[in-house]
């Protein structure tokens, strides 16, 4: 009967840590999916930028859902290492440093992603911003060499005061 007993439960512990094994597995696997998903494209223009930072900040809270069930697996680790020593708590110790491994590179890839998106963003504004100027500058060079004949002091004032509340206003946002 004892020699029964001690049969179940090595079965047991080798049911536990198969399933160990096989959530790391599965955790590997969804970590390689994440760094494979993430785009090398920083968009075009300021809509198609701002576009993919939103969908990066989707992919970031998918990470949050993998950081949790990372932390489960690690405490299964834990657990693991402490019921079955020798062998086996070197072999699950040796998988939770890999998945660790995994999870820090996911993590780096995904804040290097986002810096990226980010000065791609700066970059889009500065060309937009730099576009408007260009627009005010063209309009000012054609209003100056438009040469409109002003006949008298009110005129004069007419046309600076068209000239500047619709051209500087408009370059500086005002």
């Amino acid at each position: 009967m004892a020699l029964i007993d001690t049969r179940e439960q090595k079965l047991a512990a080798a049911g536990e840590i198969h399933r160990f094994h096989r959530d790391v597995a599965e955790a590997l696997a969804r970590m390689q999916e994440k760094s494979a998903a993430i785009p090398e494209d920083k968009g075009k223009d300021l809509n198609s930028v701002m576009a993919l930072i939103r969908r990066h900040e989707g992919f970031e809270n998918d990470l949050v859902a993998l950081e949790a069930q990372l932390q489960v697996l690690a405490e299964d680790a834990a657990r693991l290492t402490t019921l079955y020593p020798g062998n086996n708590a070197k072999h699950i110790s040796d998988q939770q440093i890999i998945v660790q491994e995994s999870w820090n590179d996911l993590q780096n890839q995904s804040l290097a992603r986002r810096e990226e998106l980010g000065a791609a963003s700066d970059l889009q504004r500065f060309l937009t911003q730099a576009r408007s100027l260009m627009g005010w500058s063209t309009g000012l060079r054609a209003t100056l060499l438009a040469e409109e004949k002003v006949s008298d002091a009110a005129g004069a004032q007419s046309l600076k005061g068209k000239f500047f509340s619709s051209n500087v206003l408009t370059v500086f946002n005002l």
